[in-house]
């Protein structure tokens, strides 16, 4: 059974340590480029692809339209300026549409 393939999109300085685990990478600078990789590596059938957070603000509305399908998966990743938060804002806005609720938030309603 073949592996699934995982990629990449950010600036190179962010992503070039992922290639050494078998991630392909697909550095991008600008917006063109990374909707340019996304799309590609869709193509391509990567099952997941991963995205930097500064990446993925350029990109936003690309990467809404894969959110309904289960392929690829898409996950927003820090770079290398540090987290901005936005990786698990994905993921807990991901959670309430699927369970209808915030499974993470610490308040007791």
């Amino acid at each position: 059974m073949p592996l699934a393939e995982i990629g990449a999109i950010g600036n190179r300085e962010a992503i070039l340590c992922l290639q050494a685990v078998g991630v392909t990478i697909f550095p991008s600078r600008t917006r063109h480029e990374a909707r340019k990789a996304l799309r590609s590596m869709v193509k391509m059938g990567f099952a997941i692809i991963l995205v930097t957070e500064t990446m993925a603000e350029l990109i936003k509305d690309e990467i809404e339209e894969y959110q309904a399908s289960s392929l690829p998966a898409i996950v927003i990743i820090p770079d290398n300026t540090g987290s901005r938060g936005m990786g698990i804002q994905y993921i807990e806005d991901a959670v309430i549409k699927a369970v209808g609720a915030n499974i993470f938030s610490e308040s007791e309603e």
